[in-house]
């Protein structure tokens, strides 16, 4: 930093308090932590903020046969490991671990806050310091050896006090945002549930007036000849399995004239893939798009991250399922599993997915695509197995579908693309809108301590002065500290130690 404003130096940490880090007690002396009193903080508890929670306690017992050392309130921490320069402020006594290092500031010298904002200003020159294999860290040498632009004390309480009201805004206004935007994804809900039940497409079926191809003997008619078409192409295991299905369709009070209730495999082919061996290098290349469990994200996929070559297609039992087929993902602890997609291109799937090919006449892709996705949670919940919970083909096959008539799932459709096309557009807003609140902090902080964000006045002590006053009052603390009187002499003395003292 070559311009510093009037008044200001370049120093280092070091010379801004009292710097020190923590240990952790012996995990395996139990006594060091049960019913332990002191909050003990590790790098998770710390929020760039005031800390006023700890996860773990420590005893006074571990506290003393340990490194980790008590802190008092208004103590400053930063993270040395992994979550390098991560902040906070205590606001409790308590302790630390070795990955954080601790600052009590000298009040003659720094402002707490002044100090707080200037280490988050320079947390990414932090970073760039950091050393070490897969979890990068810096050492206490390195923290304290990093210079910041230290302004005059008055200055500096300026410089806190109105950082501390303008980012209170910033962050209010990023709360406001995460608020919208937690709405629009109840929005979506809203109108996937819509869509599903038969509410969003009301209006629809009043101006229609009942016609005939949606009344309910029509749609008994449609699946009976659906049954007597597979009974015929059907073969095996698979054939009774899937004919067995059509005794689940079900009617409801609750559902519009025409609406069923009935399982996902009487209305789509339901199937899986495989992977080829990795270990066979000329089974992947350029060729058939595949489709990993990852890559299904309630998406629209027009490109796959690999391919499979056509000795790879061959070599193990995959098909080429064609444009619209809807995929769901039937592995994964976390969101994958449930999660679905429709194929805007011709590929093919590895072992952890289900493929829905729609029967033409009966079902419209997205509308099932849709349907998977408002029934998210519920889908998730008919996975089963002893180890990580999975779907299977034949449990995609039993899921229940609320199906409408055909022309009605077209409707559908083009009203949630549309609703949805909306929420796509202010989301876009909104992420817009994210990232310059997220710019916001940043540019604050750098006007900051460049020395723009408040005006300067010209009585404030020079930091020069300051610390040449500070150290002439410790010198001269020093000098009275260690002066020693000297007494008055009456003869001069030539006398050796060793030698003994004559009397006369």
């Amino acid at each position: 930093m070559n311009n510093l404003a009037d008044g200001w130096q370049l120093v280092p940490l070091s010379v801004l308090g009292e710097w020190g880090s923590g240990g952790t007690p012996s995990r395996s002396v139990k006594s060091y932590y049960e019913s332990g009193t002191l909050p003990w903080l590790v790098i998770g508890d710390l929020n760039d903020g005031y800390v006023d929670s700890a996860a773990t306690s420590i005893t006074n017992e571990g506290l003393v046969n340990s490194a980790a050392k008590k802190l008092q309130p208004n103590t400053l921490l930063v993270a040395m490991y992994g979550s390098i320069g991560k902040l906070g402020i205590t606001t409790f006594e308590c302790a630390t671990n070795q990955a954080i290092a601790f600052c009590r500031p000298s009040s003659e010298v720094v402002h707490l806050r002044y100090l707080f904002f200037a280490l988050m200003n320079a947390k990414r020159a932090l970073v760039k310091k950091g050393q070490g294999g897969a979890q990068q860290n810096i050492s206490q040498g390195i923290l304290k050896s990093h210079e910041i632009a230290l302004a005059p004390i008055p200055e500096q309480k300026r410089i806190a006090e109105k950082l501390d009201a303008v980012l209170a805004r910033v962050d209010a206004c990023r709360e406001r945002l995460d608020s919208v935007t937690a709405l629009t994804a109840r929005f979506r809900l809203s109108v996937l549930s819509a869509a599903t039940s038969g509410r969003l497409t009301a209006d629809w079926r009043t101006k229609r007036q009942a016609s005939p191809s949606t009344d309910s003997p029509n749609r008994r008619a449609e699946f009976r000849t659906l049954k007597e078409r597979l009974s015929v192409e059907l073969k095996g295991k698979r054939r009774d399995e899937i004919l067995e299905l059509f005794s689940l369709i079900r009617e409801s009070p609750d559902l519009p004239l025409g609406w069923v209730n009935c399982p996902v495999g009487i209305v789509g082919m339901v199937s899986n893939g495989s992977t080829p061996s990795r270990a066979d290098q000329a089974l992947w290349g350029a060729g058939v798009p595949w489709v990993s469990s990852g890559e299904v994200r309630n998406n629209l996929i027009y490109q796959t991250r690999e391919q499979i070559t056509d000795d790879g297609f061959s070599s193990c039992s995959v098909k080429l399922l064609p444009i619209d087929t809807v995929l769901i993902a039937m592995i994964g602890e976390g969101k994958t599993r449930g999660q679905s997609a429709v194929l805007k291109i011709p590929a093919t799937i590895n072992q952890n997915v289900a493929a829905v090919v729609p029967f033409e006449g009966l079902l419209h892709a997205e509308y099932l695509w849709y349907s998977f996705q408002a029934k998210y949670e519920a889908n998730r919940r008919e996975g089963n197995g002893t180890g990580p919970q999975a779907l299977n083909c034949q449990r995609v096959r039993e899921l229940e579908l609320t199906l409408p008539p055909l022309p009605e799932q077209y409707e559908i459709v083009r009203r949630v693309e549309h609703l949805f096309a909306l929420a796509d557009r202010l989301e876009a807003r909104l992420n817009s809108a994210r990232s310059t609140a997220s710019a916001l902090t940043p540019a604050l902080l750098a006007k900051a301590f460049r020395g723009e964000l408040v005006p300067q006045d010209p009585s404030d002590e020079p930091v020069a002065e300051l610390l040449k006053r500070l150290a002439r009052e410790r010198s001269g603390e020093s000098t009275a500290a260690t002066r020693i009187p000297r007494a008055k002499r009456t003869a001069p003395v030539a006398q050796n130690e060793d030698e003994p003292t004559s009397v006369d």
